[in-house]
């Protein structure tokens, strides 16, 4: 059930993301909303399915904390790149708190 969910969430972030860049190259009023709606949607509603509700019935609980912390690293670059596409201050700290955070993780989990 949750599955059907997540796949229709993830259809849904496609299609505004893809077609709000269509927009932006054609130059369409309304461009930059699409864009940040799907990011958001994609942040707020598949990300925390992906990593953090879906791994909670079939893992371990080493696996579950790893899946956690990769969700946490993929969820930080998520917001980056939001960021950085719509240009907002911040994206470059951001990303660059991401690469550290992920690299220490896997690192010291490896």
């Amino acid at each position: 059930m949750l599955e059907k969910i997540r796949n229709k969430i993830a259809w849904i972030c496609v299609t505004l993301i893809i077609s709000g860049i269509l927009f932006v190259i054609l130059d369409v009023p309304g461009n930059i909303l699409m864009v940040f709606l799907g990011f958001l949607i994609f942040i707020f509603l598949f990300v925390p399915i992906e990593f953090f509700i879906l791994p909670y019935k079939k893992e371990s609980l080493s696996q579950r904390i790893f899946t956690f912390i990769r969700g946490i690293c993929f969820w930080l670059f998520a917001i980056g790149t939001v960021f950085s596409v719509l240009h907002w201050p911040g994206a470059s700290i951001i990303l660059l708190l991401n690469i550290i955070t992920s690299l220490v993780l896997v690192f010291t989990l490896w």
